[in-house]
């Protein structure tokens, strides 16, 4: 995860002796809670990830990747699950000071 609503994935092509025929890219499937949230992904055979941008924060993803060839899509990985971050900083605040006209928040810094 990148930050809250970006991922990086990344994989590695099959061996040459696991693929029917000549490597032709990646098919990558992303699902997440609802048909909108879906997304499907092409690569050509050079690719080794792909970024995925405007994720939504706090919203489970199942993943699973395909090499093609010319014979087709093969067979795709294991279903791989992320959760996107809920919350803008990584850390909680550090305390809460409410004055008479507004509040004060810290969070410690690194």
């Amino acid at each position: 995860m990148m930050n809250l609503t970006t991922l990086r994935i990344s994989w590695r092509p099959p061996p040459a002796d696991g693929i029917n025929g000549i490597l032709k890219g990646f098919q990558i499937v992303i699902l997440g809670s609802g048909a909108k949230y879906n997304r499907n992904i092409t690569t050509n055979e050079r690719a080794a990830s792909v970024t995925l941008f405007h994720l939504v924060p706090g919203m489970s993803y199942s993943i699973r990747v395909a090499a093609k060839s010319n014979a087709g899509v093969g067979v795709f990985t294991d279903v791989q699950r992320v959760t996107m971050g809920k919350y803008k900083y990584s850390i909680l605040p550090k305390n809460l000071v409410r004055w008479h006209h507004y509040s004060e928040l810290l969070w410690n810094q690194h």
